[in-house]
């Protein structure tokens, strides 16, 4: 009986630590996320990875999201869409990652954004940073998202 309350004392402690789900990169540390996200982390250099949930109360399909996601950082944004691939995480679950760059205050940036739609929800990946920094964490970052549980 007393390892029943010991085990049920550290519950919530264990589930805290590993049950996240999630392996930041290295080089970054979570942080307070904004109130429209679930979830940020920055690393040093000052390159974000952030995770939402949007309602797709009409259930549109990943298709649909990417054109208006695209659309709306190129034509609204000034982005310039510079790759574009189909993912799967590491259950199976189809998504799409999309790579753009821009430059603001005269600094390049690149900005990921990578969405999963799962029924009356679409998963949005976003990480961004100076060209020079946030490049070479790209393997790492598609990494965590890959992991990441949906």
């Amino acid at each position: 009986m007393r390892l029943a309350k010991y085990i049920a004392a550290l519950l919530p402690a264990i589930c805290l630590y590993g049950c996240t789900g999630y392996r930041l990169p290295a080089g970054y540390v979570k942080v307070e996320p904004t109130y429209d996200v679930q979830f940020r982390a920055v690393s040093a250099e000052g390159s974000a990875l952030t995770y939402r949930i949007e309602e797709n109360p009409e259930n549109g399909n990943l298709a649909f999201w990417e054109k208006a996601a695209t659309n709306w950082l190129v034509e609204v944004r000034g982005y310039q869409l510079t790759d574009r691939q189909e993912v799967r995480n590491e259950h199976g679950t189809p998504g799409v990652e999309m790579t753009f760059d821009y430059s603001q205050i005269g600094i390049d940036y690149v900005y990921l954004l990578t969405m999963f739609v799962r029924g009356d929800r679409v998963h949005v990946f976003e990480a961004a940073g100076p060209r020079e920094t946030f490049t070479p964490d790209l393997p790492a970052i598609r990494k965590a998202i890959a992991e990441w549980p949906l």
